[in-house]
């Protein structure tokens, strides 16, 4: 069977639609105003960041349930070869027309997610509204890769208050602290707005952030110049991170944040002889280890630094923020490091330009998505993992050997130099939260702003 379409309508319409999961319960929906000339590919946009998606699994439209007859194509599906009508060049308003029609998305054929979108009203068209804005909406999607309406019943079953099973804890433990009933119609309808923006590709993300009011890092703004294939992606960890905040942690907590630095070059003072290996003498780690309240029971007495990742970690980022330097079998300051030697101000503003750290610009990359998924507040481990991947290959850097998107633990090891100057300021690494503390993602906000020397009392 083909697959035939009307033409679009002679006039554009404002079309309210309602898009909900199939085969679940209790059912997940979103309602939406859209642009009835809006194409598919768009579309798909829309519903992406309306549904709660990360856009990490193929797609496609059906006309009909009947699946005799072909979907609508998408780019991968030509290039695959397939014959059709590309969902580029299909309107919204050809596949709905009259109140009560209905046709179908299906998301990741692994899992089998299929979307109901019906239309509920045909309204007259404003050009001074947004192209899609979200109206009403429940529950929270379903976490990718969950196994299906049979995984998500499974879930919601594991998260209700009652005695678990075995393999029900192994879920919770999988799935963090995913709620079903978590859900902002509010905060979906923003990043939606940053979606519409982001279609026009990196230029539109970087509009969005100029629109944001206030400057951006360098890094950050070379990031979005140079993404090319996940724009969208950039724009909602950019709006989870709230860089539009102007705010910093007061004085004591700056002068806290940036004490095991400071406190390092009093220990350093004007150098240091390194042992023979080149790392610091033992009385210098077991002080540095008192003295900053650092704790690794598990290596020992904690008087080797090879040992000891907490004091190696400090002297490392110390040294890669510039503030030490090696020399002839010595651990002495720089100049900058004399400089703000006792000044604790001086310090925040130093470690705020400096980062992302990194020698090469993929880690600096990596870093800046760091510092966007710490500055998001919720779950940086899993923001890196779901986008960090698809982020960096969007900004062009892939494995040397088959030209595919870095892995996820190679997105870790870019991102470690800024990871490490963190975990230095953190009470634990910040790789194992799931809530990050606010005046860590006030270092972060601050370090992805050109405005970030302005502290704001």
């Amino acid at each position: 069977m083909s697959l035939t379409l009307p033409p679009p309508p002679p006039t554009v319409h404002r079309l309210r639609v309602r898009i909900a999961l199939n085969e679940v319960e209790p059912p997940v929906w979103r309602r939406l105003d859209v642009a009835g000339d809006l194409d598919l590919a768009e579309l798909h946009e829309v519903l992406q960041t309306a549904m709660g998606w990360t856009d990490s699994h193929l797609h496609n439209f059906f006309a009909t349930r009947d699946r005799r007859v072909p979907p609508i194509l998408t780019d991968f599906d030509e290039e695959e070869g397939d014959q059709g009508i590309n969902e580029r060049d299909v309107r919204l308003d050809q596949v709905l027309q009259e109140v009560g029609d209905e046709f179908y998305y299906a998301y990741d054929f692994g899992d089998g997610w299929e979307h109901a979108i019906r239309l509920e009203e045909v309204l007259a068209y404003d050009d001074s509204l947004p192209r899609a804005r979200l109206l009403a909406g429940a529950r929270a999607c379903p976490p990718e890769d969950c196994g299906g309406p049979g995984g998500y019943a499974d879930l919601v079953d594991a998260v209700a208050p009652g005695p678990r099973t075995a393999d029900e804890r192994d879920l919770l433990a999988w799935a963090g602290d995913w709620d079903p009933e978590a859900f902002s119609v509010e905060e979906t309808d923003e990043l939606l707005r940053l979606t519409l923006t982001s279609m026009g590709g990196s230029a539109g993300v970087a509009a969005s952030l100029r629109a944001v009011g206030t400057g951006f890092s360098d890094v950050l703004t070379d990031l979005v110049d140079q993404s090319r294939r996940a724009p969208q992606l950039l724009a909602k960890l950019v709006a989870a991170a709230e860089l539009d905040l102007l705010d910093v942690p007061d004085p004591a907590t700056r002068q806290r944040l940036m004490h095991p630095w400071l406190h390092l070059l009093d220990v350093v003072g004007d150098g240091i002889a390194l042992t023979s290996a080149g790392w610091l003498p033992p009385a210098v780690v077991s002080r540095l280890a008192t003295d900053l309240d650092l704790h690794e029971p598990w290596m020992g007495k904690g008087n080797r630094e090879q040992n000891f990742p907490p004091v190696k970690l400090l002297r490392l980022t110390a040294m890669d923020l510039g503030l030490l330097r090696k020399r002839k079998g010595e651990l002495l300051p720089s100049a900058v490091g004399r400089r703000l030697a006792g000044d604790p101000e001086g310090m925040w503003h130093h470690v705020v330009a400096s980062l992302p750290l990194g020698r090469t610009p993929v880690e600096t990359h990596a870093g800046a998505l760091a510092l966007l998924a710490v500055a998001s507040g919720e779950d940086p481990p899993d923001l890196i993992r779901r986008w960090g991947s698809d982020l960096l290959w969007s900004a062009g850097w892939a494995t040397r050997a088959d030209h595919l998107p870095p892995s996820h633990g190679a997105v870790l090891e870019y991102a470690r130099p800024t990871w490490n100057a963190l975990r230095v300021v953190s009470d634990d690494d910040p790789l194992s939260r799931k809530r990050v503390p606010e005046e860590l993602r006030q270092l972060a906000r601050a370090a992805l702003r050109r405005s970030r020397l302005q502290v704001v009392e």
